[in-house]
């Protein structure tokens, strides 16, 4: 065995010239500039076996965050259900806890609207949803951007798993929130028009959901 002075790469002892590269190699492969060489190759294939592996770890990190949505996910989620007029969207918004209480009985969904199960909470809020359209003329389309992020402190997220918990009888942990500045433009047939709202996003066991005080629902 014997190794190309040049590029490094291992070959047959009765080659006289590199197949990769060309350069000529001799016959022995004892001399000083062979092992070196050789040692640089297999330095170059652990330095990409470690760039692989390093590759691999931050594209793992990115489909993690890709699932999750990140903090604007919330967000898109109700300009979606505004223009599309599906109330899933919205429901997809809220935290699974808070969505158990709505579907528990004890809430004023069960009591004025007659909310037992998924589906009727569903068909509340394409209701609301639709008639939110109607409202706003034909062919509406609604556009937003986040104009500023604030990332609550402790004591606010203390305050907004205090005000979940007293609705759903629930403990709540939040990792983290902020509270963003939303800019939503109004695009119809006969209407256009801007303002900007303000929308809390919480992190809940690694998912993203409206802080329910806040949602336009």
């Amino acid at each position: 065995m014997k190794f190309c002075p040049k590029c490094g790469r291992e070959l047959a002892d009765n080659l006289r010239f590199c197949d990769k590269c060309g350069a000529e190699v001799g016959a022995s492969s004892g001399n000083p500039a062979a092992k070196t060489s050789a040692l640089a190759y297999f330095k170059s294939k652990i330095n990409i076996k470690i760039v692989a592996a390093f590759a691999a770890v931050v594209l793992l990190i990115i489909i993690i965050s890709s699932a999750s949505g990140g903090y604007k996910k919330p967000v898109d989620r109700i300009i979606k259900a505004m223009n599309t007029g599906k109330g899933s969207y919205v429901i997809d918004t809220m935290p699974d806890a808070y969505v158990d209480y709505l579907l528990s009985g004890d809430s004023y969904y069960s009591y004025y609207y007659d909310v037992e199960n998924l589906s009727d909470l569903k068909k509340y809020y394409d209701d609301i949803v639709k008639g939110t359209r109607e409202s706003l003329g034909e062919k509406v389309k609604i556009s937003y951007k986040i104009t500023d992020k604030e990332r609550l402190d402790k004591d606010d997220i203390d305050k907004i798993e205090e005000n979940m918990e007293d609705d759903i009888e629930k403990n709540v942990k939040i990792s983290k929130a902020y509270e963003l500045t939303v800019k939503l433009t109004i695009k119809g047939k006969d209407l256009k028009a801007s303002n900007e709202v303000k929308m809390r996003v919480i992190k809940i066991g690694g998912k993203w959901y409206l802080d329910p005080d806040t949602s336009p629902f």
